[in-house]
């Protein structure tokens, strides 16, 4: 078993800190707060975010949940559907 923090959108210092004192070796993030582009975060932004968790010696586990915008369509059956399936 290993022990996560999760719930909270943005790995800043103050959290990533907190999480490493608990004895945390995992992270997990809900609806990361990070810029969007045509309904997808870029790589870029994604790596960042796990290197950031790493040099505080944890693992980034799990982006639980993205923005409803990135799916909207395929809920609705919109005419951007097979666009946001694709980016998924």
């Amino acid at each position: 078993m290993r022990a996560g923090f999760g719930q909270f959108r943005q790995a800043t210092p103050e959290y990533l800190r907190f999480a490493q004192q608990y004895g945390a070796t995992d992270i997990l993030l809900n609806t990361p707060d990070l810029p969007s582009y045509n309904g997808t975060w870029p790589l870029h932004d994604l790596v960042n975010l796990r290197r950031n968790v790493e040099n505080y010696g944890m693992k980034l586990s799990a982006l639980e949940n993205v923005p409803t915008q990135f799916y909207d369509h395929i809920m609705l059956n919109g005419p951007k559907r097979d666009e946001q399936v694709d980016n998924m």
